[in-house]
């Protein structure tokens, strides 16, 4: 099967209409409360390699009414632990196939992304669900475990351990029979007034998910495990911790825009784990730092540009663009010199910290965009 074929499949069934058709062709300050300065851009993103600084929430704004059989509570129980608990219960309604119930946690002018695949955003609670419903029935057994919920204000970030096995057609495609296993990163835009989700981004690497399902040219991921915080819940509640996280954030941020790697490796604590979507696994500080070393090299302009970001207990998140121009070579991907061409990534970023320092990193991007914007590999429906 064609590689190209299984990126348009690789959308996570966003617009699998417009694939087929494709086919045929053959950093503002904060104090540990919520910043936000744009939404999450859907096109032409790409992998940040091992070690990016920042961390990541979404936004945009919230507003209509949901329909279903599962409505959510009345506005004035609201709280952020209602919110996450109600995020914890719609995963359930799609791991059971409640699709009905599902529909119930969204606005009806609900709009859902999935970032820097190509694909088109959903508009509507109604092309919300039949998203769910066209993966549930590639994947009869899918699953949405949480791992980490953190909210603040309007914005929720989540870590979600999707399963399943791919028994049935999967945008055109026969079924594999193979089993998937990836965590997604995953923001929620939330009405307070109603707990009801108006703006999704899913945070998906599609080199992941297709290499799962068998394609030997994609990357080879292991299958992801629970996490370790699995359950987690953390809400912003301002004071000097969360604000201390916010400035390690602001200095580790500045430090890369710099390049200067000492300065960013002073914001990391002794034994810091980095778990970067396109590896699947935690990689100790010092293989984090090599390839972030390989990055600059290969990118001389390198740059993050924070879109939002906020702290909650103690981790931060916050989401953004890097942009940069492939002047040297990429070692990891087998790049023996500059291509000369731009690329410009969005990233989802959650750090946790101890002591100020950062001691985990979970980063998510698509590990497939930076490949096909450097001309490594086709676009989805290209030749």
């Amino acid at each position: 099967m064609k590689l190209t074929q299984w990126l348009c499949v690789a959308g996570l069934v966003v617009s699998i209409g417009a694939c087929k058709k494709d086919d045929k062709k053959d950093e503002t300050k904060a104090t540990g409360k919520t910043t936000t300065k744009e939404e999450p851009k859907g096109s032409g993103s790409a992998s940040a390699g091992s070690g990016s600084a920042s961390a990541g929430s979404g936004s945009a704004t919230a507003s209509g009414s949901g329909s279903g059989s599962a409505p959510a509570p009345a506005g004035d129980e609201w709280t952020d632990e209602k919110i996450a608990a109600r995020y914890a219960e719609c995963w359930g309604f799609f791991s059971d196939g409640k699709f009905d119930d599902f529909k119930g946690c969204w606005t009806a002018d609900a709009k859902s992304l999935m970032v820097d695949s190509g694909q088109p955003e959903a508009k509507g609670a109604d092309a919300v669900v039949a998203e769910a419903q066209a993966f549930k029935t590639a994947f009869p057994d899918a699953k949405g475990e949480v791992q980490l919920t953190l909210v603040s204000d309007t914005h929720l970030v989540g870590i979600v351990l999707v399963t399943g096995t791919n028994d049935g057609e999967f945008g055109g495609m026969p079924a594999t029979h193979k089993k998937v296993s990836i965590l997604i990163g995953h923001a929620l835009d939330i009405d307070r007034k109603t707990g009801l989700a108006g703006g999704e981004w899913a945070f998906i690497d599609q080199g992941a998910l297709i290499g799962q399902l068998g394609v030997k040219d994609a990357p080879q991921v292991p299958a992801a495990e629970p996490l370790p915080i699995k359950g987690t819940v953390a809400s912003t509640k301002g004071g000097d911790a969360e604000k201390a996280n916010m400035d390690t954030h602001h200095a580790a941020l500045d430090a890369f825009n710099k390049h200067d790697l000492e300065a960013f490796k002073a914001t990391r604590a002794d034994g810091a784990q980095w778990w970067e979507s396109m590896m699947g696994t935690n990689v100790p500080a010092d293989q984090a730092y090599k390839g972030l070393d390989e990055m600059f090299k290969s990118f001389s302009d390198l740059k993050l540009a924070v879109g939002g970001e906020f702290a909650a207990g103690d981790y931060v998140a916050s989401f953004g663009e890097m942009t940069g121009t492939n002047d040297g070579p990429i070692p990891m991907m087998k790049v023996k010199e500059g291509t000369k061409k731009p690329i410009k990534m969005t990233y989802l970023n959650i750090s946790h910290y101890t002591g100020g320092k950062v001691d985990q990193v979970y980063l998510f991007e698509n590990s497939m965009a930076m490949a096909m914007q450097l001309g490594l590999i086709p676009q989805p429906g290209g030749k």
